[in-house]
C-alpha cells in the first residue's frame, strides 16, 4: 500500500500541473489519475497507478502508464513556454491523443517467492486491463541459480542470486493488436522486449544477478517483477468483411420455389377479381 501512496503522489502536482497547462493551451484534455488491478486476487499488491488523458471535445480517451505521462512533462512545459509559436509550429502536439500509437494492452505482476526457495517455474500470467479484466496470458518461466543455500535449500544471506526471466509467448490477446512488446521492471530496473506482429511468438531472456541481504529477500518475499504489454490496437473487422471472401466467386442465391397453383385455386382468384370490380 505504502508503494501504491507514494507513486499517487508523485503523480498528484504534475497531473495538475499538465491540466493548468492544457487549459491555459485551450488543448481541451484531461488528466486524471487512475488506479487498476494488475492481479485476480485484488489488492493494493496488484494495484497499478497510470494516468487517463480523456479529451473533453470528442470523449475519446487512453490509458498513459505512470512513466509516459512523467516522459511527457517537459513537452508540455514547453509548449507552454513557446505557445505564441505555437500557429507557426509543425512539432507534433504532445496533448494529442493518436489513435495509431502504442498503448498500454495489459499489465501483470509475478510475485517472487519461488525464487528464495531455488524453485524452478513455468507460470501462466493474467495481463490484465484497465477494467479488470484479461487482455491476454503471459507464459514465463523463472529459473533460480544461488551461491549458498541453507539446510532447507533456500537461498542463503551473504551469498548471491541470479535468476532467468524467460519470455515464452503471448496467448489469447483480446482486442488483437499489431506491434506489440513487453516491459518488465524489477527493482527500479526496466527490460524491453523487441517489437512483433505476432505476440504468441514473443520470446525474451535477460538474466538478473543480486546479492542477498535481508532487504533483497524482503522484497523477493513480498515484491513482483511487473509485465507491461504494448501495442497498437487493430480494429475487428465487421461480420460481413470476415464472411466475404474477395477470391472466391460470389455464390448465388436459392430462394425457394412458390408451389404451383392447381386450376381451382386459380379459378376462384379470377371470380373473386371479377366480383371486385
Amino acid at each position: 500500500r505504502r508503494s501504491v501512496e507514494r507513486k499517487i503522489t508523485k503523480l498528484i502536482l504534475p497531473v495538475n500541473e499538465a491540466n493548468a497547462i492544457a487549459k491555459a493551451l485551450n488543448k481541451n484534455v484531461l488528466f486524471e489519475i487512475k488506479l487498476y488491478s494488475s492481479s485476480r486476487a485484488g489488492g493494493w499488491r496488484g494495484t497499478v497507478v497510470g494516468v487517463v488523458v480523456k479529451s473533453t471535445s470528442t470523449g475519446e480517451s487512453t490509458l498513459w502508464h505512470q512513466g509516459e505521462f512523467l516522459d511527457k512533462m517537459p513537452l508540455f512545459r514547453y509548449a507552454y513556454e513557446m505557445q505564441s509559436d505555437q500557429q507557426d509550429s509543425e512539432e507534433v502536439d504532445p496533448f494529442a491523443i493518436v489513435s495509431n500509437k502504442h498503448t498500454l494492452l495489459g499489465v501483470g505482476r509475478l510475485y517472487l517467492q519461488s525464487l528464495i526457495y531455488l524453485l524452478d517455474k513455468h507460470h501462466v500470467l493474467p495481463l490484465l486491463g484497465s477494467d479488470g479484466l484479461a487482455r491476454a496470458q503471459l507464459r514465463v518461466h523463472l529459473i533460480p541459480y544461488a551461491e549458498l543455500t541453507n539446510a532447507s535449500g533456500a537461498v542463503e544471506l551473504g551469498g548471491k542470486l541470479e535468476f532467468d526471466i524467460k519470455v515464452e509467448g503471448i496467448q489469447d490477446l483480446r482486442p488483437p493488436a499489431k506491434d506489440c512488446f513487453l516491459k518488465l521492471t524489477f527493482k527500479g530496473a526496466s527490460y524491453q522486449t523487441h517489437h512483433t506482429d505476432h505476440p504468441e511468438g514473443l520470446t525474451y531472456e535477460t538474466r538478473v544477478s543480486v546479492k542477498c541481504d535481508e532487504e533483497m529477500l524482503s522484497y523477493l518475499q513480498h515484491e513482483a517483477i511487473e509485465f507491461e504489454l504494448f501495442g497498437i490496437a487493430v480494429a475487428r473487422p465487421s461480420p460481413m468483411e470476415s464472411t466475404l471472401d474477395s477470391t472466391s466467386p460470389p455464390k448465388s442465391l436459392d430462394f425457394p420455389k412458390s408451389k404451383s397453383k392447381s386450376e381451382g385455386e386459380e379459378k376462384s382468384q379470377c371470380q373473386l377479381i371479377a366480383s371486385l370490380d
